[in-house]
């Protein structure tokens, strides 16, 4: 399963959505639901269906200045470091 968020939806930060969204997974994986894997999306910046891209429209754990860096470089959000945090506990509490 996929899903992912912008950074601020319906009143829900993107590290809420994620937390919400994996302990649905935790949940159905204890009534035995076989879930063999969950992705994110995304893991960088991306643009949306020619949408301007901007803070609405970017999914990323990772920020890459579409517009104006070259390089491409990777920024980890605040998202991506509880994300990491919750594959480090194991679980998302």
């Amino acid at each position: 399963m996929e899903n992912g968020c912008v950074p601020s939806a319906n009143g829900f930060s993107r590290s809420e959505y994620i937390r919400l969204h994996l302990k649905q997974v935790e949940e159905a994986l204890a009534r035995g639901v076989p879930v063999s894997g969950y992705n994110y999306w995304s893991i960088t910046s991306n643009r949306e269906w020619g949408h301007p891209f901007d803070p609405n429209t970017d999914f990323g754990l990772y920020y890459v200045d579409l517009d104006q860096d070259p390089e491409l470089k990777r920024q980890p959000t605040k998202d991506a470091e509880t994300y990491k945090a919750i594959i480090a506990a194991g679980t998302a509490g």
